[in-house]
């Protein structure tokens, strides 16, 4: 039926069908000539990558395909759930090197049209990426980042330099961090970064956050919130923080095209049984007290935000969700299923 139609329309048809992790655009190509010819511009505009051998194999095939543009508009690239911790370390930095070869040689091809991207790193290749020249995206509107991209972070004792290795992409609206163990959501908030890359930012989701009662109170000075604004116990909680992460002359930022706020915890960690300790029991206890009155602390926090926009009259939402279920924290085909928009 479909050799019976113009090009044009199977082409069309091709674009609806083309959605997936890019099985169907590969499985177009193989229905006849007519259609693999008719499908080509559009059979990889949806593609997902999963672990060093798939990233590796997407990047040698463009390099075989060098005068063609692959057309991609949503990429999913994901390490997560890769067991590499078993492997040696000379195999593991090999690996994250040519990772960091692969992955700018995809961007740099994908450039010129992709605007969804979902990327999930391991430390050697967020590493590796990082001592890359600058990543330019200028048609992204929307990233999903865990795993630190695209904020370079370097350590000089409790002193923390940051910058952004991607270039300013005017067109990126909607950005959603997953925090992970040394990739906090307050990196981004660094005036060389977030502002840098993302100056026209709408939408900013932090997801699995750590307890941090901090966080909220940065947001609401990057927003421009005086320290009159805010409670003593929180300017005494921003201070300590400070003194502890930054320069002192450091002044966290958001770009003031932000309308949408979504912070989203982490579950909170249940009770530990009891052991046949009593000392032991105490202490577990108190530290699981410890750990409720902070969460807890965190969340009347980010409602205090909320306030503060809204008593303002800033035209800024600020919600908070509810944590994931446990079990989706360590599903990881749920990210996958999110850039598929189930």
């Amino acid at each position: 039926m479909l050799q019976s139609l113009p090009p044009e329309l199977v082409r069309l048809i091709c674009a609806f069908a083309c959605t997936d992790t890019g099985t169907t655009g590969r499985a177009l190509s193989l229905v006849s000539r007519y259609v693999h010819n008719a499908s080509a511009a559009v059979k990889l505009q949806s593609i997902a990558l999963a672990g060093y051998s798939q990233l590796s194999a997407f990047a040698e095939f463009l390099d075989n395909s060098p005068g063609v543009s692959p057309g991609t508009v949503s990429l999913y690239i994901t390490m997560q759930g890769l067991e590499v911790a078993k492997l040696t370390y000379s195999v593991r930095r090999r690996l994250a090197q040519d990772g960091g070869r692969h992955l700018q040689k995809i961007f740099h091809r994908v450039s010129d049209t992709l605007e969804v991207l979902h990327l999930f790193l391991k430390e050697d290749l967020y590493y590796e990426l990082n001592q890359t020249a600058r990543i330019d995206l200028p048609h992204l509107v929307e990233l999903k980042t865990g795993g630190g991209f695209p904020v370079s972070v370097q350590r000089a004792g409790n002193i923390i330099q940051l910058t952004a290795t991607l270039q300013p992409s005017l067109k990126l609206t909607r950005l959603h961090i997953v925090e992970s163990i040394g990739y906090y959501a307050v990196h981004f908030l660094d005036p060389k970064v977030l502002a840098s890359f993302a100056p026209n930012l709408v939408s900013l989701r932090c997801s699995r956050l750590y307890v941090n009662q901090v966080l909220p109170i940065q947001v609401a000075q990057s927003m421009g919130f005086e320290d009159s604004d805010l409670t003593a116990q929180e300017l005494v909680l921003l201070d300590s923080w400070n003194a502890a992460h930054w320069h002192p002359e450091t002044r966290l930022n958001m770009p003031k095209s932000v309308k949408d706020l979504v912070f989203q915890l982490q579950p909170l960690r249940p009770k530990p049984p009891l052991q046949s300790n009593e000392l032991y029991d105490v202490a577990v206890a108190r530290q699981h007290e410890e750990q409720v009155a902070e969460y807890a602390e965190m969340r009347d926090a980010v409602q205090r935000l909320a306030v503060r926009c809204k008593a303002r009259d800033r035209d800024v939402r600020v919600v908070l969700l509810e944590p994931e279920p446990q079990e989706d924290l360590e599903n990881p085909d749920v990210f996958l299923q999110e850039w598929f928009g189930i």
